[in-house]
C-alpha cells in the first residue's frame, strides 16, 4: 500500500515538476532537480528526483537497510524503460506524439515501484544487485551534477526544442 501511494505521489510531483522552472523564475536549485528544457535526461530527472526525495519516507517508515540499493535499482529500471521505449518509437515513427511521452512517464514509474515493492519484501537481495543499485544512485547524482555545470553534447542532453545548437 505505501508503494501505491508513493508511486501517486511521485506522479504528481514529476508532472508538477515539469513546470516548476518555469514558475520558479528559472531557480537553479530547482533547475538541479526538475527538468530545465525538453531533453530525455531532464524528463528522467522528473521521475528520478522524487524516488529519491520519497525514498526518505520510505527509509523512516521501513527499517530496510538495502532501501538505497533498492532505490537505485528503482531509478535506473525507469530509466532504462523511458529511453528503450522513447527511442525505440522514434525509430519506427518520427513525429514526436506527447500522449505517448507522459504515458510511459506513469507506466515506466508504476513498474519502477512494483519492482521495488518487490525487492523491498525480498528476504535477501543478491550482492550484484546492491552494488548495480548503489552505482546506480552515484551515476545518477554524478549526472545531475555535471549537466548543472557543463553543456553536454550527448542526444539525451540535448533539448530537442533549442534549434540555435545544431
Amino acid at each position: 500500500m505505501l508503494e501505491l501511494l508513493l508511486f501517486l505521489m511521485a506522479s504528481i510531483i514529476g508532472t508538477l515538476g515539469h513546470y516548476l522552472y518555469k514558475l520558479s523564475g528559472n531557480n537553479s536549485l530547482v533547475g538541479f532537480l526538475f527538468a530545465r528544457n525538453e531533453s530525455t535526461f531532464e524528463h528522467l530527472k522528473l521521475g528520478i528526483t522524487p524516488i529519491l526525495i520519497l525514498s526518505i519516507v520510505e527509509k523512516i517508515r521501513l527499517l530496510n537497510n538495502n532501501l538505497l540499493s533498492i532505490k537505485g535499482i528503482q531509478i535506473l529500471i525507469f530509466s532504462l524503460i523511458i529511453i528503450f521505449f522513447y527511442y525505440g518509437r522514434k525509430l519506427f515513427f518520427k513525429k514526436n506524439n506527447a500522449i505517448y511521452n507522459i504515458t510511459l512517464f506513469y507506466i515506466a514509474l508504476f513498474i519502477s515501484y512494483v519492482i521495488s515493492f518487490i525487492m523491498i519484501n525480498m528476504i535477501s537481495i543478491p550482492i550484484t544487485i546492491k552494488i548495480i543499485g548503489i552505482v546506480s544512485i552515484l551515476l545518477f547524482i554524478f549526472l545531475y551534477f555535471y549537466s548543472s555545470i557543463f553543456e553536454l553534447n550527448c542526444f539525451i542532453f540535448k533539448d530537442p526544442l533549442d534549434q540555435s545548437k545544431d
